[in-house]
């Protein structure tokens, strides 16, 4: 009897180790499948890291540009005013022609007569 109270035993402990073990597989597995988890969040996050970087430099770039369309935009102002300027001189220079050409005409048939 006591032969099979140890057979018994012995069947009772190799169950217990058996669930055990199941439950340690089943457990390496949530662990595995937690630390891929782990290495994808830590991926995204250097990614992010990486796509924050790009953000701040597209920004700078896009601070510069912005400064060298203002500045273009104020030079252009100073050559419109500039050649309204002109446009004046060349008016007033013309009207010169035109009194001088009078007067030439004027000269001249004063001379003929």
């Amino acid at each position: 009897m006591r032969v099979e109270y140890n057979i018994l035993e012995k069947r009772k402990w190799r169950t217990l180790a058996e669930e055990k073990n199941v439950l340690l597989e089943v457990k390496d597995k949530e662990i595995e499948g937690l630390k891929s988890q782990l290495l994808k969040a830590r991926e995204e996050s250097a990614e992010v890291t990486q796509l924050r970087a790009q953000v701040s430099g597209l920004k700078a770039t896009e601070d510069s540009l912005r400064g060298e369309v203002a500045s273009a935009k104020e030079h252009s102002v100073l050559l419109e005013q500039e050649c309204n300027s002109l446009k004046l001189k060349v008016t007033g220079l013309e009207s010169t022609i035109a009194e001088k050409d009078h007067e030439l005409s004027d000269i001249g048939t004063s001379s003929s007569s």
